[in-house]
């Protein structure tokens, strides 16, 4: 007879080979329309795609190019998506079963459990978008791999809060947070959810009101500024304040409050607003913290200082994927969009300048089209009305346009 452990690995197995026989089995036999090819291409050649550009999966679907046993190119680089989102749907899986566990506290029996976790991963496999995605080369399935990674560690974390491994878990999840910006920018979506779950879901990080004001007033400054157009000179120099803030406040023995916790999220968020400088924000931060931790007075203050250490350095060694984006464009590819091989134009290609300056922000209120497609209703890419605009229609038998 088998024990519980035993029986939801041998569940998340039979889960991932379904939905990977599922997706081997409608795969792309090569090259689909859309970014597919210039994926393809560039990963081939070990090139530069469009901006962002995705450094960490290029690298990884030349390693399928090499050994995957297809004789298109292709199709091999197919078969990350097929694998990465089968492997998404096991985590589904996984992580339901977590949710469900800490919900009910236990209480809901093993088979409905089981029965939920099995039912919500069979809608996951068999959705449409996500279906779309995981036949062919792109970079969404890799994506949605770590980004439901992140969400199981979260839920690990809680379940381990207050032990020396939690800490060791959120680093784990800093990393690949950044990491994952090698595959997209979307991975990063979940580490301010991740950062608000874990302020109130642990009673000490709860109770450190003031560290988390200055957090959060921090980003809501840089979002005007940012919207106003202003100069990011005065972004450099708010955050120079926190951290000088930062630094008096550690040489105060009974501290109440992870002030230090709060100042490397803040540079660590910053991604979000300016990718191009995050690189001098993360090392900045990294810095201060260090100069910090020696200054700290008693244990505590070190620890939460040494903590604020190793966010940032996880942050800047999973970022590190981005070298490869100007070391290849100097070695001239031929695919190697907006050559950016200067600081320059590495940062504008970071910052996907090519797609125009305004802030996202801004923009967000400009009509550029049809109402309905501002509101997020496209074909195949209409992520916000998505359910409304296409599912149901779909779904109860009208034709695609």
């Amino acid at each position: 007879m088998l024990n519980e452990k035993q029986q939801k690995t041998l569940l998340a197995l039979l889960i991932f080979a379904v939905a990977f026989a599922v997706y081997l089995a409608t795969m792309a036999p090569t090259v689909s329309f859309w970014d597919c090819g210039e994926l393809v291409g560039a990963s081939n050649i070990l090139g530069n795609p469009h901006p962002p550009g995705n450094p960490l999966f290029t690298t990884l679907a030349r390693v399928f190019i090499i050994v995957a046993p297809f004789k298109e190119p292709a199709t091999r680089v197919n078969l990350i998506s097929a694998l990465t989102s089968a492997l998404t749907v096991m985590m589904c899986f996984l992580f339901t079963v977590k949710l469900l566990a800490i919900v009910f506290k236990g209480k809901l029996s093993r088979f409905a459990t089981y029965c939920s976790a099995a039912i919500g991963s069979a809608l996951v496999t068999f959705s449409d978008t996500f279906w779309f995605s995981a036949v062919e080369a792109e970079v969404y399935g890799t994506s949605m791999l770590l980004v439901m990674i992140i969400s199981w560690l979260s839920l690990d974390w809680y379940e381990r809060r207050g032990t020396p491994k939690a800490n060791r878990i959120l680093l784990l999840i800093t990393y690949l947070g950044f990491l994952g910006m090698g595959v997209h920018p979307f991975s990063f979506i979940t580490i301010p959810a991740v950062g608000l779950f874990v302020i109130f879901s642990d009673d000490n990080h709860r109770k450190n009101w003031l560290g988390y004001v200055l957090l959060f007033g921090g980003f809501v400054l840089s979002s005007v500024i940012l919207v106003k157009g202003a100069h990011l000179d005065m972004i450099w120099s708010f955050l120079a304040i926190l951290v000088l803030a930062a630094i008096v406040y550690a040489s105060v023995p009974d501290m109440k409050f992870d002030l230090p916790l709060a100042i490397s999220g803040l540079g660590l968020f910053s991604i979000v607003y300016d990718i191009g400088d995050f690189i001098f924000y993360a090392a900045g931060i990294l810095a201060l913290a260090l100069i910090a931790k020696l200054l700290a007075k008693g244990p505590e203050a070190k620890g939460r200082w040494n903590m604020a250490v190793m966010l940032s350095l996880v942050a800047l060694l999973g970022f590190s994927s981005y070298a490869y984006v100007p070391l290849r464009s100097n070695v001239k590819p031929n695919i190697d969009e907006n050559e950016p091989r200067t600081w320059d134009t590495f940062k504008e290609y970071l910052e996907r300048k090519q797609y125009g300056s305004e802030s996202m922000l801004s923009r967000a209120f400009h009509r550029r089209g049809e109402l309905i497609h501002q509101l997020l209703v496209y074909p195949h890419m209409g992520y916000g009305g998505y359910m409304l605009g296409q599912y149901f229609p779909w779904k109860v038998g009208e034709t695609r346009s």
